[in-house]
């Protein structure tokens, strides 16, 4: 080989190898696909993000506010109740019943309820008999036991059960007149005591605030008559504190004033939860 070819193909071999190298150095142009219209879609394919690490992105977690518990013990008697029935004493001007009832109640370890109750009832319906007018008058009295659940330091709900007791008497007239006018009216009067009736009731009462140590409330029950001592001719219509004697049971609802004595005034505990 001649020095002039020789140095011809050296060249070349250099001039290809620079080409080369300027390829390599150079990035890459979009892949080209071919789309069904036919033209050319150079949209570069998106990388996945990589995977965050643990933690990264999550927000620094706030501390949890802390808990107020009550922690203190309660003594056996926390608190006594003074209850009077407003709601029987806007009876008393009505020329066809009187009534009135007040009770006591005494709270221990700050949940159970003890309550007694005493009433006098005297009731004349209008319209009890059709030929007759009747009147039953008498006391009565109901101990009870309930359970107290605070909803919140002003609002108080109660759930329980009273026994009711009653003794009374009633009395009346009846008249049977004639169709046709011909005869005379003809009237019959009794009168019986020392009757007797139980009843069990089943309560809920809720009571708030009022203004100081005083607080509103109401009793919603329903009574079921256990025993009644019933002459008959006519039958005992009502018993003071139950109601109607009509079926076994019967809806009441009570409205209430209540003055509570307290005895101790429990601290509220601050106690932060634990950190695990």
């Amino acid at each position: 080989m001649s020095i002039s070819k020789a140095a011809i193909l050296l060249l070349f071999v250099l001039v290809s190898l620079s080409a080369y190298g300027q390829d390599i150095g150079r990035p890459k142009p979009p892949r080209t696909r071919v789309n069904p219209e036919g033209l050319a879609d150079t949209t570069k394919t998106a990388k996945p993000n990589p995977p965050s690490i643990d933690g990264e992105d999550d927000e620094e977690e706030e501390p949890k506010p802390a808990k107020i518990k009550d922690t203190t013990n309660y003594p056996f008697l926390t608190e006594l109740h003074l209850l009077l029935d407003y709601g029987k004493l806007l009876t008393l001007p009505t020329p066809f019943e009187s009534k009135a009832e007040g009770g006591i109640q005494a709270v221990f370890e700050n949940r159970y309820v003890g309550s007694i109750s005493y009433g006098y009832g005297s009731i004349n319906p209008t319209g009890a008999y059709k030929n007759s007018d009747y009147n039953a008058t008498g006391t009565y009295i109901k101990p009870g036991l309930f359970y107290q659940l605070a909803i919140n330091p002003k609002n108080k709900l109660l759930l329980g059960a009273q026994y009711g007791m009653a003794s009374f008497e009633d009395s009346g007239v009846t008249t049977i007149e004639s169709a046709s006018g011909l005869f005379e009216p003809y009237e019959r009067a009794f009168a019986r005591g020392g009757l007797k009736a139980s009843w069990l009731e089943l309560s809920i009462q809720s009571e708030g605030n009022f203004r100081g140590n005083f607080w509103l409330g109401f009793r919603a029950s329903y009574r079921h008559l256990i025993s009644i001592d019933n002459p008959g001719d006519p039958d005992v219509l009502i018993v003071p504190g139950y109601g109607k004697t009509v079926g076994s049971g019967v809806p009441a609802v009570n409205l209430f004033l209540k003055y509570k004595l307290n005895f101790f005034h429990p601290p509220v505990v601050v106690v932060p939860e634990s950190e695990d």
